[in-house]
């Protein structure tokens, strides 16, 4: 729309039907251009997950991982998302985040090194392996123990009344 009025306005021989269409062509366009929603935290979160080796986790939170993932893989790839969109790629980046924490790793699986958050040693990759083996942060770990102690009270209620 621009190149075609840029054409009309360097044409001397325009006519006012033209430069009117041409006009009218341009500012449908700017109205049509949208702000688009922001995804970098969005990008930044499945460029840490992809080509994570799930072989340790059970196959349900396998599965519930893969499809949030491939969720937000869709929502990232929507060009059409504007800033009026944001809350989709808001709510994309908390469910891929919640999929993650959801891994639960099978019985099998050798415990990782609680103290360092790390596996081997590695350096660099302290902040990856603490969130992969459920290392946390006080707000969490708290979290986490207000769920076990509901759970542990849950079972004690549960075993009284079939008493």
């Amino acid at each position: 729309a621009k190149e075609a009025a840029e054409a009309v306005m360097a044409d001397g021989d325009a006519m006012q039907p033209e430069t009117d269409e041409a006009w009218n062509t341009l500012v449908e366009a700017m109205n049509a251009l949208r702000l688009k929603a922001d995804k970098s935290v969005l990008e930044d979160l499945i460029s840490q997950m992809e080509g994570m080796d799930l072989s340790g986790y059970t196959e349900e939170s396998v599965t519930v991982f893969r499809a949030a993932f491939a969720a937000a893989n869709a929502v990232l790839t929507d060009e059409a998302l504007s800033v009026d969109d944001q809350a989709k790629v808001d709510e994309a980046v908390n469910a891929l985040q919640a999929a993650y924490d959801g891994l639960e790793k099978t019985q099998s699986s050798e415990p990782e090194d609680p103290g360092t958050g790390s596996q081997n040693g590695s350096a660099g990759t302290g902040a990856m392996k603490a969130a992969k083996t459920g290392d946390s942060t006080p707000v969490a770990a708290a979290g986490m123990a207000l769920v076990l102690s509901a759970g542990a009270a849950l079972h004690v209620m549960k075993k009284r009344s079939r008493r």
